[in-house]
């Protein structure tokens, strides 16, 4: 067993009575695997929130575009792909979207003429202003109960599991 599952309390071959092979496996319960968990509240939130984003004529990745734009205000497209987590492809159709719509504009950067700087526009600023106080209301709903001390805990949590996920 590795050092870091012991840390975690994780044995499956413990768990499963020392059995070795597939039948090991049988002591995960899925309910209680992290990937499975993830997924699992992220889908939900995505699912309650997509109705009130749709009623703006936003996407989620849209959104999640707009908050990065509103909260770094000049980005590089690769930038905004890191920050966002929507992959490069999808992001180059995402942005000329959004700038036909009105909501964010491009302009060459100066010291470097072939890269692009990318800014929201007052309509795309607009937007999340008009958004944030129910995109909370989103949030809050999955922390109730929650004291503030396990709330900044459990961020502080996944923003590790993410940097241990992201530097392999």
């Amino acid at each position: 067993m590795t050092k870091d599952a012991k840390r975690n309390g994780v044995s499956l071959r413990k768990a499963a009575g020392k059995r070795k092979g597939p039948r090991a496996v049988q002591a995960l319960a899925l309910g209680d695997y992290l990937p499975y968990l993830v997924t699992r509240i992220s889908t939900k939130l995505l699912k309650n929130a997509t109705p009130s984003f749709s009623s703006h004529g936003l996407t989620v990745p849209q959104w999640r575009l707009l908050v990065a734009l509103w909260e770094h205000e000049n980005l590089r497209p690769v930038d905004i792909a890191d920050i966002t987590s929507i992959e490069r492809p999808t992001l180059s159709r995402l942005l000329e979207s959004m700038r036909r719509a009105g909501y964010l504009r491009r302009k060459r950067v100066q010291a470097d003429n072939r890269s692009v700087e990318i800014s929201s526009t007052e309509a795309g600023r607009n937007i999340v202003v008009k958004t944030l106080p129910w995109a909370l209301e989103v949030e809050n709903q999955a922390l109730k109960g929650m004291r503030k001390s396990d709330v900044r805990a459990l961020r502080r949590m996944l923003k590790l599991m993410y940097e241990n996920i992201s530097s392999e």
